[in-house]
């Protein structure tokens, strides 16, 4: 006979596959990358436009004055400052913003594992990815199904294209 020990795992990748509410995080994130991108791609565009403009001009000696061309240097040298602020401002804040929902992420899986395990009784759930903490785990002991729909039962549905609740 076998005893069944009051342990679990649950399989983290899996888990963040699945569950309704790591989908919404992940497509609000990539959502913000792209926004991000999109704007810098705006930026490297007027700067590439305008440096050309800048080349014609002093090939062609358009600028009235040795002073205007100058004065037109300095300005593409500011956008391109401002540009490289910008890539520095975007990638800070999407690492930011990446890491609070991380942090909601794990806070709401650990209350609610915590509320899931009121009616089930383990003693310890570990959390395992590949096989990182669990090399070997009989499929008894496996509740990842158990707790992704426990989990979306409490969310709802992934909202895909929306904001997280």
């Amino acid at each position: 006979s076998s005893v069944v020990l009051p342990v679990a795992y649950v399989n983290l990748d899996s888990l963040l596959h699945n569950y309704n509410f790591a989908k919404d995080i992940n497509e609000t994130l990539m959502r913000n990358q792209e926004n991000s991108r999109s704007t810098l791609n705006q930026k490297d565009q007027q700067l590439q436009a305008a440096a050309q403009e800048f080349d014609r001009k002093l090939r062609n000696n358009a600028f009235l004055s040795d002073e205007r061309a100058k004065q037109e240097q300095q300005r593409i040298l500011k956008m391109q400052e401002e540009y490289q602020q910008t890539a520095q401002r975007l990638s800070q804040e999407f690492a930011i913003e990446q890491q609070k929902l991380n942090i909601e992420l794990e806070d709401t899986i650990k209350v609610h594992i915590a509320e899931f395990n009121k009616t089930q009784g383990y003693q310890i759930i570990f959390s395992n990815t590949g096989t990182a903490n669990i090399l070997y785990g009989d499929i008894k002991y496996d509740i990842t199904g158990e707790v992704i729909e426990f989990l979306n039962n409490r969310y709802g549905p992934a909202t895909s294209g929306s904001s997280p609740k």
